[in-house]
């Protein structure tokens, strides 16, 4: 192969690249913008339930151990998701 072939198909290879890491940013900032449309709530509550549900398959001791343990969960899950830190707290910095 010749070097202006091989150039020619790596600027074909670099366009399509952009072009699909166009659509990759575009599909993140789609679904962050549908997240960002949920009630914090929903998400403290589904992950409530869903905890509850996983302490009643792994036993006796789950839902008892996960209450007691929420706060820890919840300043857990403060630092995963800086937002969710702001809704608990109040504050409207976001």
């Amino acid at each position: 192969m010749g070097r202006k072939r091989l150039q020619k198909q790596i600027q074909q290879l670099d366009e399509q690249l952009g072009i699909e890491m166009a659509l990759l940013k575009l599909d993140g900032r789609e679904r962050l913008t549908a997240l960002k449309g949920v009630s914090p709530l929903y998400w403290i509550g589904g992950g409530l339930v869903l905890g509850l549900l996983a302490g009643k398959l792994i036993g006796a001791n789950g839902p008892r151990l996960l209450l007691s343990r929420g706060s820890q969960l919840l300043r857990i899950a403060s630092l995963m998701m800086p937002g969710l830190a702001a809704a608990t707290s109040g504050s409207e910095s976001l």
